[in-house]
């Protein structure tokens, strides 16, 4: 096994590392923005309670109905942002005493392979821990749209009710 090998494959862990950070600032903004999201709807919500929370015609209940929904949705959006950012392990590569001196000690085939092998499956690790990221992430970005599109209807129709009545 060559070098050039060894190198490649660090290359494409140093890649997946790269992902897995970039993966994790996204949560963190995700986060951040469902919160203030849901704390602003939360004001609004708390500024027009009597007007969404005693509702006697069927417009009243469309917009609590909208308004609990886009709370429901936004909440599970911010949920999935946290499972996406849960910290957890990740995966680095082998970094334990036994292993470096396993490597001073063997050929230099046998610590080439070793280097090779230690590279190889903690990418696959990242991998996987990326990807259960990605989709929770999926999962939030789809939830934050729906919300934004509840949470629109829900302005909407407040600010109807207040001018009609």
């Amino acid at each position: 096994m060559r070098e050039e090998a060894i190198s490649y494959i660090k290359d494409r862990y140093n890649e997946e590392l790269a992902r897995f950070t970039h993966f994790e600032e996204k949560c963190g903004r995700l986060v951040a923005l469902l919160t203030v999201t849901i704390a602003a709807l939360g004001g609004l919500v708390g500024f027009k309670k009597d007007n969404i929370f005693s509702p006697c015609t069927e417009l009243d209940w469309v917009v609590l109905v909208v308004c609990l929904l886009s709370f429901f949705i936004l909440s599970c959006a911010w949920g999935h942002s946290l499972l996406a950012l849960k910290v957890g392990d990740c995966p680095v590569a082998a970094k334990s005493r036994d292993n470096a001196e396993y490597l001073v000690s063997a050929s230099q085939e046998d610590s080439i392979k070793q280097i090779f092998e230690c590279y190889v499956n903690t990418t696959s690790e990242l991998s996987e821990v990326i990807n259960t990221k990605a989709k929770n992430l999926e999962h939030a970005y789809n939830e934050l749209s729906i919300g934004a599109w509840l949470v629109a209807i829900f302005s909407i129709l407040l600010i109807g009710k207040e001018i009609f009545s």
